[in-house]
């Protein structure tokens, strides 16, 4: 049984965008772009770069997300989110104190 908080639960995380970009004809033109939720609410927007992503393309969507008043973050293909893996960083911080101590 997953927990509340387990990534895999936000399905959009997880869609590999240099994936999306090898079965189309101009992967240098995908970019993905993972809104918090809720989207309406949450200043934060992951623009995900992929392997073969044109520099402006990314231009033109952190400008997108001046424009729809968001904090954009620039990230590379990763399994989940950054906010997900800065999320857990402190936990596994912990976990790795208390293997210390044991």
């Amino acid at each position: 049984m997953r927990s509340r908080r387990d990534p895999r639960d936000h399905t959009s995380s997880y869609l590999d965008v240099d994936e999306i970009a090898a079965s189309t004809s101009r992967p240098q033109d995908v970019v993905g772009l993972h809104f918090f939720s809720p989207a309406n609410v949450m200043k934060l927007l992951e623009v995900v770069r992929g392997a073969k992503t044109a520099p402006d393309v990314l231009v033109t969507a952190m400008t997108l997300a001046k424009r729809i008043r968001k904090v954009a973050v620039v990230a590379g293909v990763c399994p989940a989110s950054s906010a997900t893996h800065i999320d857990a960083a402190p936990a596994r911080g912990d976990q790795a104190r208390a293997r210390r101590r044991a």
